[in-house]
């Protein structure tokens, strides 16, 4: 079995279930959640206040169903959306990322 892991980027769609991505993440081995939280990004796009505290709420659901599946999940700050693909390099190297999986939004 490979050291690799695969990685499920979350981005809008918090569910487990009926989720695409998840699913064929899984099926290729061990897997990795992440989701990025970009407050700078979210003032500059004047998300409302009810928006981030629902996308909050939904973020802890996520958390507490992905321990049940025994998927790890990392939560990152990056204030601004340019900076995230450097991100998901560098951590892609980092763990030894095999492929990035995240929904059509």
């Amino acid at each position: 079995m490979s050291n690799a892991y695969q990685l499920i980027w979350f981005r809008q769609d918090l569910r487990v279930r009926d989720h695409a991505a998840l699913w064929h993440a899984c099926q290729q081995g061990n897997s990795i959640a992440l989701v990025i939280l970009s407050p700078d990004q979210w003032k500059q796009h004047d998300d409302a206040p009810i928006k981030i505290s629902f996308y909050l709420r939904q973020l802890k659901k996520l958390q507490d169903e992905l321990v049940a599946l025994h998927i790890p999940l990392v939560i990152q700050v990056i204030p601004y959306w340019k900076d995230i693909a450097k991100f998901i390099s560098d951590f892609s190297k980092k763990y030894n990322i095999e492929n990035v999986y995240a929904n059509i939004e």
